[in-house]
């Protein structure tokens, strides 16, 4: 039995002699005795193929359920905020009501802007009245997980953007487009679609926080407080679309039963139901329940907020 190092000899003294033999030089002739031992293509070297197609796909399906999943959260966020900002200002013109009533007039009094009922009515149409507060609780706990969930909101739709990059090139491959069928082709257009809708909603949510929230955000720093999280704002609407939860983890914990880091960042739960665990190194000691999207999970002592209620108040 020859060893490897002879085999490797006789055959480069072969092909030298074979590449002489066709009126080549020695070095043509010693390149071409080594390309006999050159390795096979890797998957890296090779052009993308179905299975190629079928992965990618499959984790830009992940990617943008997630991404919906934390829209579904931030929508609820934003509408709850300005549920807020609208009570308040019905209370805030009540109030101005109520005191333009009961204000008496001076008999030697104008009327006019700024002075008595008809100026303090003049004055609000002018200038908007301050509707809510930093001392408001619930308002400054959505107004924190507003933030959160919209900047894992970005993350995630720009993920899903990139993802849907790597699907349109693979798809549009010599060695693959020619095999898909309609039926293939219509489920990549759908994910397609998909990812341009939380494209386009993300940059709505973003414009609306900007405009509406910005300034608050600035004026009223807080921390997240443990809440159920906020149902739809009217009870005839249909159930969820999105079948998972974005949520917050906070304390250091873990999420169970998904085994999640509970780090004070979004995370996608798998089902509609979690709870806390205090302990990272044990089994879960906990039960889980439902939760809904936004909700921020905690030792359950921390529970305090109110803003799961459909109404918002």
């Amino acid at each position: 039995m020859t060893s490897p190092a002879l085999n490797l000899s006789l055959s480069l003294s072969l092909s030298l002699g074979l590449g002489l033999g066709l009126g080549l030089g020695p070095g043509l002739s010693v390149l071409l005795g080594a390309s006999t031992f050159a390795a096979p293509a890797g998957p890296e070297l090779l052009a993308p193929g179905p299975r190629e197609l079928d992965a990618s796909a499959a984790r830009l399906r992940r990617t943008i359920v997630r991404a919906e999943a934390i829209g579904v959260a931030v929508e609820r966020l934003q509408n709850a905020l300005g549920r807020r900002f609208k009570f308040a200002a019905e209370d805030d013109q009540a109030a101005r009501r109520q005191r333009a009533k009961t204000t008496v007039l001076a008999p030697s009094a104008s009327i006019g802007p700024g002075s008595g009922p008809a100026g303090a009515e003049a004055d609000d149409r002018v200038r908007p009245p301050p509707v809510v507060s930093c001392d408001d609780e619930v308002f400054v706990s959505l107004l924190v997980r507003a933030r959160i969930f919209l900047q894992s909101y970005r993350d995630w739709s720009q993920s899903a953007r990139a993802q849907r990059d790597r699907v349109a090139r693979i798809r549009d491959e010599g060695a693959v487009r020619p095999i898909l069928d309609e039926r293939e082709r219509a489920t990549i257009q759908a994910l397609f679609v998909r990812v341009d809708v939380e494209s386009r909603k993300y940059l709505e949510a973003m414009a609306w926080h900007r405009r509406y929230l910005g300034v608050w955000s600035r004026r009223c720093p807080g921390d997240l407080r443990v809440s159920r999280g906020l149902m739809r704002s009217t009870l005839r609407a249909p159930s969820d679309p999105i079948p998972l939860r974005a949520v917050i983890g906070r304390g250091g914990g873990r999420i169970c039963p998904d085994d999640l880091l509970a780090d004070g960042e979004v995370v996608v739960l798998k089902g509609t139901s979690a709870c806390y665990s205090a302990s990272r190194a044990e089994a879960c000691d906990c039960v889980p329940t439902t939760v809904l999207p936004g909700a921020v999970l905690g030792a359950a002592t921390e529970d305090g907020g109110d803003e799961g209620r459909v109404d918002g108040r």
